[in-house]
């Protein structure tokens, strides 16, 4: 069952980076239905900004993480035993 639930969040996760990219030629649900799209691939601006994006999400994420961990060192003091 969770390989079942890893698999179905990777195609939504994958159908939600194709809607922001592809123009409008995805159908909203197998089989039919109105095609949709964002169409983000024409603009070389909203290209680098969705990289940049892609780049910095994680960066930042990083940095609080590593934030943190100083935090908890400076309050629970060094953790080695020197």
């Amino acid at each position: 069952m969770r390989g079942a639930a890893i698999a179905a969040a990777l195609v939504v996760s994958h159908w939600v980076l194709d809607f922001a990219s592809h123009r409008a030629d995805m159908p909203l649900w197998p089989g039919g239905g109105p095609l949709v799209g964002l169409g983000l691939w024409r603009s070389a601006a909203a290209v680098a900004a969705s990289a940049l994006g892609l780049w910095l999400i994680p960066l930042w994420g990083a940095w609080i993480e590593r934030r943190r961990e100083a935090r908890t060192i400076l309050v629970r003091g060094s953790s080695s035993s020197t």
